[in-house]
C-alpha cells in the first residue's frame, strides 16, 4: 500500500491522504477542503462539536464565578476602605472633643498658677508663723520642765 499526500494552496494544513494512489476527489474519506467541509455540514462533523460548545459554556460560567470573586474582592476591599475612613472620622471627633478638654484643663491650669503665684506670700506667712509657733512651743516645754525641776527644788525650802 503507498500513500500519496495530495492538496493546494488552499489546502494547506489539510492534506488528503489517499491509501491507494488515487486522487482526492476519488477517495471517501476527503471531499474537499477543511473549510468546504466545515461551510457545507449542517451537523458536527466530529463528537467533539458539541463538547466544545459545553466547554464554552463552561468557560462563560467560569469567567463569570472569576468576576464575580473578584468583584467581591473588590468590593470587600472598599467596604474595608469605607470601615477605615468611618474610624478615622469618628477618631477625629474623639480627638477634638479630647483636644477642647486639654484646652480646658491647660486654662484651669494656668489660672491654678496664677492664683498659687498670688497667695504665695500669704503661705511664706504661713510657715514662719508656723515655724514661731513651733520655737514658741518648745519653748513653753522647756519653761514648763524648768518651773517643775525648780518647784521640786523650792520644795525643800519651803
Amino acid at each position: 500500500m503507498s500513500q500519496s499526500v495530495e492538496g493546494s494552496v488552499s489546502d494547506i494544513g489539510s492534506p488528503v491522504i489517499s491509501n491507494t494512489g488515487t486522487s482526492s476527489a476519488e477517495s471517501p474519506v476527503a471531499k474537499g477542503s477543511y473549510r468546504e467541509r466545515a461551510s457545507s455540514s449542517s451537523e458536527p462533523s466530529s463528537p467533539f462539536r458539541n463538547d466544545t460548545k459545553d466547554l464554552h459554556t463552561k468557560v462563560e460560567i467560569l469567567f463569570q464565578d472569576v468576576a464575580s470573586v473578584v468583584h467581591g474582592e473588590m468590593q470587600a476591599g472598599f467596604n474595608e476602605l469605607t470601615l477605615l475612613e468611618n474610624i478615622n472620622a469618628a477618631v477625629g471627633k474623639r480627638y477634638e472633643v479630647m483636644s477642647g478638654r486639654t484646652q480646658n484643663v491647660l486654662e484651669t491650669i494656668t489660672k491654678m498658677k496664677e492664683q498659687y503665684a498670688l497667695l504665695q506670700p500669704f503661705f511664706d506667712e504661713i510657715d514662719q508663723i508656723d515655724q514661731s509657733v513651733n520655737e514658741l512651743s518648745n519653748t513653753v516645754k522647756y519653761l514648763d520642765s524648768y518651773t517643775k525641776n525648780l518647784e521640786t527644788s523650792l520644795r525643800e525650802f519651803l
